[in-house]
């Protein structure tokens, strides 16, 4: 085969490729994790979280949230945001121990209504 037709069908599979993996990854979703039953095993657990943020601290550059779902859970952010009391959250993040209390390390935070 001559090398500009290799060249094609190599650009061609890729897109496909690519195509492929973006529909897959769109149709992803992780199950909503309770509050009530994050416990210590679950350390270092993805999880997905959805609730009311009940207080908003700022530490430095960072900030400490305090969700409840009625059952509440203290969730490290490690930038600056704009939430306040009452705003709805979905949190993906990863379960840590701070000072032997269990808190999520906030990987993303979305604003939902």
């Amino acid at each position: 085969m001559k090398e500009n037709t290799l060249l094609r069908l190599a650009l061609i599979a890729s897109l496909l490729g690519l195509a492929t993996l973006f529909f897959i990854s769109g149709s992803l979703d992780m199950e909503q994790t309770p509050i009530s039953i994050i416990d210590d095993g679950m350390k270092g657990t993805q999880v997905k979280i959805i609730g009311s943020v009940e207080s908003v601290q700022q530490a430095g550059e960072s900030q400490i949230l305090v969700i409840s779902q009625p059952s509440s859970i203290t969730v490290f952010v490690s930038t600056s945001t704009t939430l306040e009391k009452g705003d709805m959250v979905e949190i993906i993040g990863r379960v840590d121990e701070y000072r032997e209390n269990k808190e999520i390390i906030a990987d993303r935070i979305r604003t939902i209504s």
